[in-house]
């Protein structure tokens, strides 16, 4: 629906989502409702991955990616996506890492260019990922969402930390 307004709009649109598996989902449940859809995974082949990459900012086309092209890949928008309002990017799923998202929410407004970005998230996803509470309702915010991963990451530091220690100790042990 959320690539649809933005199609009509004539802009290009490059969707993010976690793991190949929801990427492959979505591709087979909505693929065929565009006449422009090009699939981008770090498996893609390298001539097909240059052609998706370039094709990318054309207007009406949209660009299905792995999170691992939000990382270093230059896409670039044409002149009239950008007079339409850029490149929209959507991402299906919240970082845990705060970097991967700055990286992603960068492959849109890139050089000078304009662009857009939105968050669209599923609560089962955030629930299996342990940034929502199953008793939560109602929609969350960023601020909420932000601090469940500042939580979630500062938890996995200390565990970290322990198997460290208890890795030295181990070690110590073994001399």
């Amino acid at each position: 629906k959320r690539i649809n307004s933005v199609l009509q709009n004539h802009r290009a649109v490059l969707v993010f989502f976690d793991t190949d598996l929801r990427l492959n989902s979505f591709q087979k449940d909505y693929g065929n409702k565009y006449d422009r859809l090009n699939v981008l995974t770090e498996n893609t082949d390298g001539d097909l991955k240059s052609k998706y990459i370039d094709e990318a900012g054309i207007s009406n086309a949209v660009t299905l990616c792995s999170r691992g092209m939000g990382r270093g890949v230059d896409f670039k928008s044409s002149l009239a996506v950008e007079k339409k309002g850029g490149v929209h990017v959507i991402q299906t799923f919240f970082s845990l890492d705060v970097k991967e998202e700055t990286q992603i929410k960068g492959r849109t407004a890139r050089k000078d260019n304009q662009g857009s970005y939105e968050l669209i998230l599923c609560k089962g996803h955030l629930i299996a990922a342990k940034l929502l509470q199953g008793t939560e309702s109602g929609a969350q915010n960023y601020s909420s969402l932000h601090r469940s991963r500042l939580d979630l990451m500062k938890e996995e530091g200390a565990k970290n930390a322990e198997r460290i220690i208890q890795s030295e100790k181990d070690h110590k042990l073994t001399m």
